[in-house]
């Protein structure tokens, strides 16, 4: 009991409670903590804590992946860290496809980003018994980078990114434009809106650039969002993406792939210049696309089917699908 009291009481030599007042005063002064010659010896060890914690939680707060870039590479003429390919209205729906200014190569990368915002993955996401419904309700994109822009799980942006994305006063962003970029020879989009905060009548501007892959960078003017040479993601970016992904269900999706069933049509591109894995790339986010333009594709063997194969019910545009579709109830009902 003698031992264990007194390694109780007196803490061992070079930890920091070892340190004298006057040392761990110094160490403040040093800091640069405003003050620290006038605290009282409490005073002087609750600051010096306080800044030990802040000291750690800012070295756990580097290992948090994303964003990748501070908000000065947004707020820069031209970014170092990529580049920036095409302007889309999103307006115009899909008809960027067509747009003698996008590299015909880049399609692949752009049927990826696109089709990555709508895809949705099964299986157990998180450590919990059952997983949380929005775990289930959003594509696996969003869950992603919420757990890689989270020291936690990230949960809670999961859930204020559905809140915000579905509050009657964030606009759509069906009359925004969109920046398409290249970063890592992937491609990625550049998005600004803006969204309402939750509880006040403010409104905040709020942007983002991201890939498929990772957020690169976001800004916003809430108190908590990243500005400046800061790397922080709030939480009214994630609902910018997510905007997205509800143009998509809504009608973008379908209107892509009838631009893009049009322009394989009317060969417009060398498609010899797709490599086959870049061929099997598209036809995996065709078939994603498909699905999220509500076309009922079942099970389709890409090693078999060409990309303009399964793109048929787009190529002569909304009327013949809409017969299309007839043609299968009709046969439905027949049986």
């Amino acid at each position: 009991m003698g031992c264990y009291a007194t390694k109780s009481i007196v803490p061992e030599s070079g930890c920091p409670n070892s340190k004298s007042i006057a040392e761990i005063r110094q160490a403040l002064v040093d800091d640069n903590f405003d003050g620290a010659k006038n605290l009282d010896s409490d005073e002087v060890e609750d600051a010096f804590e306080m800044i030990e914690y802040l000291r750690k939680y800012r070295e756990m707060e580097k290992s948090v992946p994303f964003p990748l870039y501070n908000t000065a590479e947004m707020d820069a003429d031209v970014s170092s860290k990529w580049e920036e390919l095409i302007e889309i209205d999103l307006k115009e729906g899909g008809s960027f496809i067509a747009e003698p200014e996008l590299d015909m190569k880049h399609i692949p990368g752009v049927l990826h980003l696109f089709a990555a915002l709508v895809t949705f993955e099964s299986g157990k996401k998180t450590e919990w018994i059952k997983d949380p419904a929005v775990y289930e309700s959003l594509p696996y994109l969003f869950i992603n980078f919420a757990i890689k822009s989270r020291i936690d799980s990230g949960y809670w942006l999961l859930m204020r990114c559905v809140r915000h994305a579905f509050d009657s006063r964030t606009p759509s962003l069906d009359k925004n434009t969109a920046t398409l970029i290249l970063h890592d020879g992937n491609v990625g989009i550049r998005i600004h809106s803006s969204i309402p905060a939750s509880m006040k009548k403010n409104i905040y501007n709020a942007g983002v650039v991201a890939t498929a892959d990772a957020i690169l960078c976001c800004k916003c003017t809430c108190q908590c969002g990243s500005q400046n040479k800061e790397r922080i993601l709030c939480v009214h970016i994630l609902p910018l993406l997510f905007l997205l992904s509800l143009l998509l269900f809504e009608d973008l999706a379908e209107h892509m792939l009838l631009e893009l069933a049009a322009c394989l049509n009317a060969d417009i591109w060398d498609k010899t210049s797709w490599s086959d894995e870049d061929v099997d790339w598209m036809k995996q986010s065709i078939i994603v696309l498909m699905e999220a333009a509500g076309e009922p594709i079942g099970t389709h063997d890409t090693s078999v089917l060409r990309i303009e194969q399964l793109l048929e019910a787009f190529v002569v545009g909304t009327e013949k699908k809409e017969e299309m579709e007839a043609e299968d109830t009709n046969s439905t009902k027949a049986v």
